[in-house]
C-alpha cells in the first residue's frame, strides 16, 4: 500500500463520534477526539484496515495504474464524499484475460507475489444511480489464469461485493490485473478494491 493509504486507514482506529452534549475541554494529558472525515469513515464502515492491499480511487498511484480500450470513459470525482472513479461505456464481448479488456488496473507486483499459490478475494465497493445496477469484475493474472468476469450488483448508497478466485503459482509473471466492465447503460461509482488472502 502507498503511505497515503496507510496513513488513512490507520487513521480510522482514532476517529470517534461525538454526541449531542457539550464536549468538555479534555485534561491536558489526554488528547482531543476528532470527528472522522468522509474517507476515515468509509475506511472503518468497510474495514479496508484488515484488507491485505487496497486500492483507494483519490490516491494517484492507483489512478496512474489504470489504463481502457476506446469504448470506456472514466472520471474521477472528488467533493465532500469519498474520492471516486465514474466509469461508463460498452463493448461486444471483451475478454477477461491478459489485461482484460475492460478498464484495467496493474496490480503491484508485490501483490503478484503475495497473492500466487493463494486463494483471496476481491471486494468491490462500488455505487449506481439505481438499485440493482449491474457492472461486472475479473482479476487477471495474465500468467496462470483469470477468474472469468463475475456479476456484481450496487444500489445507490455504498454496497461491497465480493467473489473468490484461486491463483495458481506464479510461472512466468506479467502483472496481475483487475478489469471492470460497467453497466450496458449509465455508470457506475467505485471508491475502494481491497483483496484479502482468503487461506
Amino acid at each position: 500500500m502507498t503511505p497515503r493509504m496507510l496513513a488513512l486507514i490507520a487513521a480510522t482506529g482514532l476517529a470517534a463520534c461525538s454526541d449531542s452534549q457539550p464536549a468538555e475541554t479534555p485534561p491536558a494529558n489526554e488528547p482531543a477526539v476528532t470527528l472522522p472525515t468522509a474517507a476515515e469513515a468509509f475506511a472503518e464502515r468497510f474495514d479496508l484496515a484488515s484488507a491485505d492491499h487496497v486500492l483507494l480511487f483519490d490516491d494517484r498511484e492507483t489512478r496512474d495504474a489504470m489504463s481502457l480500450p476506446d469504448e470506456f470513459t472514466f472520471e474521477f470525482l472528488e467533493d465532500d464524499d469519498v474520492g471516486r472513479v465514474a466509469v461508463r461505456g460498452y463493448r461486444e464481448s471483451p475478454a477477461p484475460h491478459g489485461r482484460t479488456q475492460g478498464i484495467s488496473l496493474r496490480l503491484a507486483d508485490t501483490v503478484e507475489q503475495m497473492v500466487s499459490g493463494h486463494p483471496i478475494e476481491i471486494t468491490v465497493i462500488a455505487r449506481g444511480a439505481n438499485p440493482g445496477t449491474e457492472y461486472r469484475a475479473a482479476y487477471s493474472t495474465n500468467d496462470v489464469g483469470n477468474s472469468g468476469w463475475r456479476d456484481l450488483a450496487a444500489g445507490p448508497d455504498w454496497e461491497a461485493t465480493t467473489f473468490r478466485f484461486n491463483v495458481q503459482p506464479i510461472e512466468a509473471g506479467g502483472g496481475d490485473f483487475i478489469g471492470i466492465l460497467p453497466p450496458t447503460s449509465g455508470d457506475v461509482e467505485i471508491a475502494a478494491i481491497a483483496i484479502r488472502i482468503a487461506d
